[in-house]
């Protein structure tokens, strides 16, 4: 079963080890996951382009049981060889996201071009900009996978995104398109220079007059606080604090916060 192979090459996330590990100090965390995902994508290379190649085949789309599976297993396969980053991967990325014929495949490749330092990742960005722009959930997607990039640019990046087009602030899928997404962004979301912390604390009170349901939900990263190490910890309650003694905050927001720092 190719879907299941793909769950067991799968490296437990960072949220999923923050709950177990708490209190944790998460740039051992970052450290020791990024080195053994390093580490494992450059021992077992050959395997995973073996595999990629055997199951990347010329064929129509074909929507079952089987093809999702094989497609799960292929698309985890080109996520590794994205790790390795080197010419042969961006090659395989960039080939499989132009002769895509399904939004799996696209996508997939698109996610593991985001991470990559090609050369031609900004004008395959703009590319699939250019032939979605009209999808908005397809955009929402394409807003997603720049979010998540784990490149040390991605804030500054999704700041610009930002103030895109195709990004509007008062539009709830939108926000959590781009803002949900970056906060799940573990190791810049997380930065130990707190910048991550305080865009989010400034989307949050844009939000406080736009859409406070939303605005309230965009809180929720803050509301694990306790489960970080001291730096952190001391960080995001100084943005709880900050949001709190806000003159005009919205009691949808005011509930979270207020409960948080309890």
């Amino acid at each position: 079963d190719g879907a299941f192979a793909a769950q067991l090459l799968s490296l437990p996330n960072e949220g999923y080890l923050i709950e177990r590990f708490a209190p944790l100090d998460l740039d051992r965390l970052f450290t020791a996951r990024s080195w053994l995902r390093q580490h494992l994508a450059l021992a077992l290379e050959a395997d995973f382009l073996r595999r990629y190649q055997r199951l990347h085949q010329a064929q129509p789309y074909v929507y079952n049981a089987q093809a999702v599976s094989q497609r799960a297993l292929k698309n985890h396969c080109l996520a590794w060889l994205g790790w390795v980053d080197n010419e042969i991967a961006q090659n395989l990325m960039l080939e499989q996201l132009e002769t895509a014929n399904n939004m799996t495949d696209e996508i997939a490749a698109l996610a593991s071009l985001c991470q990559s330092q090609s050369s031609k990742r900004g004008s395959a960005l703009e590319a699939f900009y250019q032939k979605w722009q009209s999808e908005a959930l397809v955009m929402d997607k394409w807003l997603a996978v720049q979010a998540r990039s784990e490149r040390p640019e991605v804030l500054a990046e999704v700041k610009m995104l930002a103030k895109h087009p195709v990004f509007d602030i008062k539009n709830p899928n939108k926000v959590r398109a781009l803002i949900g997404s970056f906060t799940q962004n573990f190791r810049y979301f997380h930065n130990l220079d707190g910048s991550g912390y305080q865009w989010l604390t400034e989307q949050i009170i844009a939000l406080n007059s736009i859409n406070p349901h939303i605005g309230a939900r965009l809180v929720e990263p803050f509301t694990r606080w306790k489960k970080y190490d001291a730096k952190r910890q001391t960080l995001i309650k100084a943005e709880l604090e900050h949001l709190l003694k806000l003159p005009e905050l919205t009691k949808d927001i005011y509930e979270v916060v207020e409960k948080s720092l309890h």
